[in-house]
């Protein structure tokens, strides 16, 4: 099999560094990942953080398998003895145009950042965890500085990011964080060094799970214990298509993008009949492998870029 240079895409400088990191010390691609994830939640917290969800696509180089792992968040309800409050909606703009987001406690669902990183280590990890929290760890404990483009997405969805105790994070001072201005979450690194000692379990049935559900509760959320106990990452069908002389495998997503590249003509070669833009993101590498997270964009030739 082609070997390919090692490489970590992000869109803040720290993450990919984070990551990059990792690789040099001696990490897999599944611990680079790890760790790039957990350096988001302090770098990129305009997009994610360690309440949000998501989904891992694994390539293992020895056996051409493919694992894709659901961590999403999940609805909470499973403890039945209180019912969610309203929720608070607000306009977020994008392109101009209005959206309606609905935010508060009553939104929160249970968190699976954690249970996902935790359960990649687990499979394909080579470091130890603390070693794969350490770089998220650092960058929390001074904050970093706000890219533009995180400033402009910032502005967009300021109405539901400055909202309550948000405020003081994207707006100190009542001035909205401009690119250059320093992002920083107080507390977020005494979390992360308890998840360094404690392992994911520390948000789901160890001490941080109480504080979690009185948060939630305490701003409206139905949230309990019984849901966070219950989180389980999930493994998720992979499906499969031909690109040309490549397969592209990935999970079914909203977007269909395994379909959509399966019905593309066989010959990309004619502009008039192969008009599309394709992208995965995936990480590949095995046990010994230093290959990093990739994300590829596929256009068919002859399509304006």
């Amino acid at each position: 099999m082609k070997s390919v240079p090692a490489g970590v895409a992000a869109s803040h400088p720290a993450t990919a560094q984070a990551g990059l990191q990792i690789l040099q010390d001696g990490g897999t691609a599944a611990d680079a990942a790890v760790a790039a994830v957990l350096a988001t939640c302090v770098t990129e917290t305009i997009f994610t953080g360690l309440g949000g969800g998501g989904f891992a696509t694994y390539f293992e180089v020895a056996t051409g398998e493919v694992t894709c792992l659901d961590f999403f968040v999940a609805a909470p309800g499973l403890d039945g003895d209180a019912e969610p409050g309203p929720m608070i909606s607000v306009d977020v703009f994008f392109g101009g145009l209005p959206q309606v987001y609905s935010i508060g406690g009553a939104s929160a669902a249970v968190p699976g950042v954690p249970a996902g990183c935790g359960e990649v280590h687990r499979r394909w990890g080579r470091l130890p965890w603390a070693e794969l929290v350490a770089p998220a760890l650092t960058l929390a404990k001074t904050g970093v500085p706000t890219p533009e483009a995180h400033a402009r997405t910032l502005d967009s969805c300021a109405p539901a990011l400055a909202y309550g105790e948000g405020a003081a994070i994207y707006t100190p001072n009542g001035k909205r964080l401009q690119g250059g201005d320093l992002l920083f979450h107080p507390g977020l690194a005494t979390a992360l060094d308890a998840l360094a000692v404690a392992g994911p379990s520390i948000f789901y049935t160890g001490d941080f799970a109480p504080v979690i559900v009185d948060a939630v509760r305490g701003a409206g959320g139905s949230l309990g214990p019984r849901d966070l106990a219950a989180y389980a990452v999930l493994e998720t069908h992979v499906d499969r298509a031909t690109l040309g002389d490549y397969q592209v495998r990935a999970r079914h997503d909203l977007n269909r993008v395994v379909d959509t590249i399966g019905a593309l003509p066989a010959d990309l070669s004619r502009p008039a009949r192969a008009v599309g833009l394709a992208g995965r993101c995936a990480t590949r590498g095995g046990s010994g492998s230093a290959t990093p997270p990739t994300c590829r964009w596929w256009m068919p030739r002859g399509t304006p870029a």
